[in-house]
């Protein structure tokens, strides 16, 4: 039996519960108001992608689409995408346009030589009308036509580009570990453009030099990636984000971070151009142990005004960074390649779709100088 004196006291616990309980959901009420009211989210992101956000969320609306069952999330590790389902990087994020990397099968067919390219924008054809014209797309045909007339071992040549928007020389050595050699490839392309050695992009604000990054994975939600806030399960996280503007402002204010642009945020104190470089080293040295050949293809970006075959602050200069790399693709027997070398005036094949930018994507005889180089070179070491 209870004594009242005991009754009194769990009635008065249980009442000091309840009120803590009460206040705690009064509070995250009344936060989750102010923050609906007052917080402007936009802040955290760069104006550009902000705009893109907006645009997004009105495309989802009037195709009533739930970006909160994306298949995927940002490793915070490499800035790459990987698949909820196997926690591998999710090939469709990287599998240009007519190139469906995902169904080509991993084992090859006799007479099949495999030609993988890694690459950001320029592989995925950013800058033309029409997609075929990538150096991708005439470089798979003229190499067949080539195998058709010499009716030799090589029956037909297979193009894999793996690539995306942004990507730097270190997260297209992890896409090369991780997935591209899994397709037995007899040659590895790099199509390396001058950005290369910059931190993996993300949607969040830039300021000063200061790069901000992030301390969790990212999850899609609301059509904008959002740091994951940590201990939760991923999938726990989209629900929140979903319906709490509150959630959202706390993962910002716990996990976003800044660094130093000339610092990538995985490899401590080197610099962006020294990870670059040991990138490029590291697949060299796969390539040697696969006993397969390594071209690296420059990609110098167009401009309006400054010509960046030359040192953009001094044009009577070459241009320091490709130096460097050629430099070191020497001394690794790299076979390497720059479309400066096979045009001087780089901003004549400036992109008619894009204008004002200081980094512009090719035209199509941009591309098409670029294939019929690595078709003529490609043919030769095969022979």
């Amino acid at each position: 039996m209870i004594k009242k004196e005991d009754k009194k006291r769990i009635k008065s616990v249980f009442a000091k519960i309840t009120l803590l309980l009460f206040s705690i959901m009064v509070f995250f009420v009344l936060a989750e108001i102010c923050c609906r009211l007052f917080y402007d989210e936009s802040k955290n992101y760069n104006e550009q992608n902000w705009k893109e956000i907006l645009s997004r969320i009105e495309r989802a609306k009037k195709n009533n689409r739930d970006s909160s069952r994306e298949k995927f999330f940002i490793n915070k590790e490499n800035g790459l995408k990987y698949g909820y389902a196997d926690n591998k990087i999710f090939i469709e994020s990287y599998s240009p346009v007519n190139f469906n990397l995902g169904k080509i099968a991993k084992n090859k067919e006799v007479g099949e030589y495999r030609i993988v390219i890694l690459g950001d924008s320029y592989s995925c054809g950013v800058g033309l009308l029409n997609k075929e014209d990538s150096f991708a797309h005439q470089l798979v045909k003229r190499l067949n036509i080539e195998a058709s007339l010499r009716g030799k071992d090589i029956k037909e040549f297979e193009i894999l580009p793996f690539c995306d928007g942004g990507l730097n020389t270190y997260q297209e050595l992890v896409i090369l570990k991780e997935v591209a050699l899994e397709y037995n490839p007899d040659m590895l392309v790099l199509q390396f453009t001058d950005n290369d050695s910059n931190p993996f992009g993300t949607e969040f604000v830039t300021n000063g030099g200061i790069y901000i990054t992030t301390k969790t994975d990212l999850v899609f939600v609301a059509e904008r990636f959002i740091p994951v806030l940590p201990l939760l399960n991923k999938r726990i996280n989209i629900f929140l984000f979903n319906y709490s503007k509150l959630m959202r402002f706390i993962s910002y204010k716990i996990n976003l971070v800044g660094a130093s642009n000339l610092v990538m945020a995985m490899k401590g104190e080197k610099s962006g151009e020294q990870v670059s470089l040991d990138a490029i080293k590291e697949m060299s040295q796969i390539a040697k142990t696969k006993g397969i050949p390594f071209l690296l293809f420059v990609f110098t970006p167009t401009a309006d005004k400054v010509n960046f075959c030359f040192n953009p602050n001094n044009q009577d200069k070459p241009n320091p960074w490709h130096t460097k790399v050629k430099t070191l693709c020497e001394g690794l027997g790299i076979y390497y390649f720059n479309i400066c070398d096979y045009k001087k005036d780089i901003n004549s094949l400036k992109s008619f779709l894009e204008s004002g930018c200081y980094g512009c994507h090719y035209n199509a005889e941009g591309h098409k100088i670029v294939a019929d180089v690595l078709t003529e070179e490609i043919l030769k070491l095969v022979k």
